[in-house]
């Protein structure tokens, strides 16, 4: 299944393609995962930076394992020769941000709740996973300027259907 997905990913047309693991990635087997990924040519960020340049200038985008299955490893996900280059960080689980908070991070991208995938009128999301209880979807703003975005997804979980949480795919455009 691995395979077949990777491969489903490859048909996006885009320029670049980076890729972290899920919760869900972790306990299928994050090495077929990742080896699926790398077959593709979609490279995955464990616990490391990428510099993306452009124009002259340079932001960089980190990547961490997954925080629920595996350990991710801050420190050596953020680049250290960096200066006062922004910073875009990959991190599965969107609780993981209060983490982040203080160590210069711009931007903090997230799914793992799937906006909470059931939405019933007047009650609380029926599921939340772990590290995904604070920030369910959506933009947050943390008082050291770090930024925060949880995207619903397009899947679904425990049960294969969503309500009143349609699915989402964001696109950002970055403006220095």
């Amino acid at each position: 299944m691995a395979y077949h997905c990777a491969a489903i990913l490859s048909g996006i047309a885009c320029p670049l393609r980076y890729a972290i693991m899920g919760n869900h990635d972790a306990l299928v087997g994050s090495s077929t995962v990742i080896d699926a990924l790398k077959i593709q040519g979609i490279p995955t960020l464990l616990d490391r930076s990428e510099p993306l340049e452009r124009d002259g200038k340079r932001l960089w985008l980190a990547g961490i394992r997954d925080a629920l299955q595996q350990r991710p490893d801050l420190d050596a996900a953020l680049p250290s020769d960096r200066r006062s280059e922004p910073v875009i960080l990959l991190a599965h689980e969107p609780d993981f941000a209060d983490h982040v908070v203080g160590r210069q991070v711009d931007l903090v991208l997230s799914g793992h709740t799937h906006g909470g995938q059931i939405l019933l009128p007047f009650l609380p999301p029926i599921f939340l996973p772990e590290m995904g209880r604070k920030y369910l979807q959506g933009h947050f703003r943390f008082g050291d300027g770090m930024q925060l975005y949880v995207n619903r997804g397009i899947g679904a979980v425990n049960l294969p259907f969503r309500f009143r949480c349609p699915p989402e795919i964001t696109a950002f455009t970055l403006i220095p």
